[in-house]
């Protein structure tokens, strides 16, 4: 019986070499998947304040004529075009991250909202309290390594921000 016993386990010598390629292999791939999620969460924040950025100067286009016979405070007719051109601006030095289109389309195509004191915001869902845009953009990235695990290569990032007007 140990006789038996000390063949089986001089029978497993160098058993791990095999084991060897395929856990590095396994490790690497691994590493190179945390790197690109982190590279994406990266690209998110950025593409984040660009959008956050838009909203802050657009909710700062106050109706002056309107605010000055009324005491009341509403934002401009021309906060939706501002918003626009901002995010284009933001977006533009980002627009090598920008997969399959470029900062123009992506502002072009981004739902921008106006919304008054009291009223819904259509893209945060909730009555606001004062003036308020809000800017909902799809911007897409590569997926790089995250195809590997079944991913598409081109992932669209749903980003969402808004700015308040304060009095």
């Amino acid at each position: 019986m140990i006789a038996s016993a000390r063949v089986a386990v001089a029978d497993e010598g160098g058993g791990i070499s095999g084991l060897t390629p395929l856990l590095l292999g396994l490790c690497l791939l691994l590493g190179a998947l945390v790197i690109d999620i982190n590279a994406i969460r990266v690209q998110r924040l950025r593409f984040g304040d660009a959008l956050e950025q838009a909203a802050v100067v657009a909710a700062g286009q106050i109706d002056a004529p309107y605010l000055a016979a009324s005491g009341e405070i509403r934002l401009a007719t021309d906060a939706t075009t501002v918003a626009r051109e901002y995010l284009r601006r933001n977006l533009q030095p980002l627009n090598g991250q920008i997969a399959e289109s470029s900062a123009a389309a992506v502002a072009a195509s981004a739902q921008i909202a106006v919304t008054a004191s009291g009223d819904a915001d259509p893209i945060r869902n909730r009555i606001v309290a004062a003036p308020t845009v809000s800017i909902r953009a799809e911007i897409p990235v590569n997926t790089g390594l995250l195809r590997l695990a079944g991913l598409p290569a081109i992932r669209a990032l749903p980003i969402t921000a808004s700015a308040t007007t304060r009095s």
